[in-house]
């Protein structure tokens, strides 16, 4: 008797997903909308200016309305695209993304017309642009204040642990009736030997076109970092990284540390006075550091500390750790620090090859030597080229003990795992917010 009670109360709980599928998925707000965010932004950042434009009885000025009504069309559709591909990863806060990506392809396009000599109704394509950047960034902070990612957990296994990650409601589910209305997405363990009425649960919502996310994928799209408690083959194989994006990012950094090169000199022309009157030689410092594929390599910066005889005492390990409010390091020093000045030397690094703009920061070899001995994959971070900046660096800074060492090797584990351009970019634009403000810097 309770085992046909059972079986029918699946059976209903089928057929009343079925029916009620369509009222969870409308509960996703209309601003988050592909649908809603591309045809507000062409009717209201390019229409109205155009037409505003075209109003005039002047056949000249309605043509080159047209021509920048077309361009500036393509340029949001671009900058939509980039926005919705940078939003994707967590951390993104400030709406620096939302200026960039809407930037970048009007400014392709106003370079189009201004090499193929199209004449274009400027009042129409830079009216387009202001408009498609306050409308972008309205609809980003209206999300990011008032649209909480709502995500109803299947009780059972790892899925629990994720109730407690900030900046997302949970709402962990007792029953499969639970669910109706209150979502558009499931989050389940999905390696965990769930009971049978949840996986008909989890069945019936694929069938129907409701997401269902393996808790784990969950967590590093929520958190930015890959747990590394517990890997295994599996998990190296899908932490391989992108083995063609990386020789096309390779070329690219090479290309760009060539167009750097000249501003480079410019900075040295300017910082080596400064260092020479103040410290003295040397004016670089160079530091054995680990590098791809554990190559040890020479990391040139500028010099922002003391030739002290403590430091020349003190072990490896001691010196490569630099601790806050070190004593090493001078007043000019804590500066080039703080705005990562004493950085720029390794584009000599990059255009030889041991470095990339982008990837893992490299570590001294006494420091990595210790975290390997510590901490089990540590090793693994080292399957890209380390960068002058990086995933870890903008969201969490400099680091010296093993457990910030550990939060730091999720967050490279995260950025070899997803590496592409797109994550490239997002820290570029975070990169520059972390040196205006100086975060994170020792």
């Amino acid at each position: 008797m309770l085992k046909d009670a059972t079986v029918y109360h699946l059976q209903e709980t089928s057929a009343v997903l079925a029916k009620k599928r369509t009222a969870i998925k409308t509960i996703r707000p209309l601003v988050t909308r592909l649908r809603f965010q591309l045809l507000g932004g062409l009717l209201i950042c390019v229409l109205i200016p155009t037409i505003v434009r075209v109003g005039q009885l002047d056949v000249r000025v309605q043509n080159t309305a047209f021509y920048a009504a077309i361009g500036a069309a393509f340029s949001l559709m671009f900058g939509l695209f980039l926005i919705r591909r940078l939003s994707d990863y967590p951390g993104v806060k400030s709406g620096s993304h939302v200026l960039v990506s809407i930037s970048l392809p009007f400014g392709l396009m106003a370079a189009a017309f201004l090499f193929f000599r199209l004449d274009y109704s400027r009042f129409v394509f830079v009216a387009s642009y202001f408009l498609s950047l306050a409308w972008f960034l309205v609809i980003h902070f209206v999300i990011l204040t008032k649209v909480r990612p709502r995500l109803l957990v299947v009780p059972g296994g790892n899925a629990n642990n994720l109730l407690g990650i900030p900046d997302v409601f949970w709402v962990k589910l007792d029953h499969p009736d639970d669910a109706y209305g209150r979502s558009s997405a499931i989050v389940a363990d999905l390696r965990y030997d769930l009971s049978e009425i949840w996986q008909r649960f989890i069945t019936d919502c694929v069938i129907n076109g409701i997401p269902v996310y393996h808790s784990k994928q969950v967590a590093e799209s929520v958190t930015g970092k890959v747990s590394i408690e517990h890997l295994s083959e599996n998990n190296f194989g899908s932490l391989l990284p992108n083995m063609a994006y990386l020789k096309v990012k390779q070329l690219l950094d090479l290309a760009f540390a060539i167009l750097a090169l000249p501003l480079f000199l410019l900075l040295y022309v300017v910082v080596a006075p400064i260092i020479l009157i103040t410290m003295g030689r040397p004016i670089f410092y160079s530091d054995r550091r680990i590098g791809y594929r554990g190559q040890v390599f020479k990391a040139f910066k500028f010099r922002t500390m003391h030739n002290s005889s403590d430091q020349v005492r003190a072990s490896a390990l001691e010196a490569s750790v630099t601790k806050e409010d070190d004593a090493r390091i001078t007043r000019v020093g804590k500066i080039l620090r703080k705005f990562r000045i004493d950085e720029a030397p390794q584009i000599l690094n990059v255009l030889i090859g041991q470095m990339s703009w982008i990837g893992p920061r490299p570590e001294a070899v006494a420091l990595s030597r210790s975290y390997e001995a510590a901490l089990p994959f540590y090793r693994y971070r080292h399957a890209v080229r380390p960068g002058i900046s990086g995933w870890a660096q903008v969201n969490q800074g400099h680091v010296t003990s093993t457990a910030d060492v550990h939060q730091k090797l999720q967050y490279d584990f995260f950025y070899i795992k997803q590496i592409s351009p797109w994550l490239d970019m997002l820290i570029i634009m975070r990169t520059i917010r972390t040196v205006l403000s100086g975060f994170g810097a020792k």
